[in-house]
């Protein structure tokens, strides 16, 4: 499954999630993400449905990249916690990546971008596999 679909299955895809770490398996191809992700329902009455958090593992299988952006000076990334991030595939930015990622890729390849916001910053990601398991 490529990480897009793996996304739209997502209660609330990427969106307003939390990335705690990021562990980066070169000789095994893999990254896994532990994420805190956004479950609440937005239109719900209580605040304790709306404010709905869960944690999971994101990983990616046949790993081709990752590349973190440096955090923007101006910003607070020097502070410990999560960091807060957004996330969706390469067609839906706005604008191209500010740095050069690598291509051609294999076919069946996706390309995934997470905006780290507590940074001003991007991570993107390719791979062949996505999977996402609750914990």
């Amino acid at each position: 499954m490529n990480l897009e679909e793996l996304e739209n299955k997502l209660p609330n895809g990427f969106h307003d999630a939390q990335l705690i770490n990021i562990n980066i398996d070169y000789s095994n191809q893999k990254a896994v993400l532990d994420i805190n992700l956004w479950t609440g329902d937005l239109d719900a009455k209580e605040s304790e449905l709306r404010e709905t958090w869960r944690h999971g593992k994101l990983t990616i299988n046949k790993l081709l990249f990752c590349v973190i952006e440096p955090p923007d000076s101006n910003y607070h990334y020097i502070e410990s916690g999560p960091v807060n991030i957004d996330g969706g595939p390469m067609k839906a930015l706005s604008s191209p990546p500010q740095i050069p990622l690598p291509n051609p890729l294999p076919k069946d390849a996706f390309v995934h971008w997470f905006y780290v916001s507590d940074w001003n910053a991007f991570i993107y990601i390719a791979g062949m596999d996505a999977q996402f398991d609750w914990q």
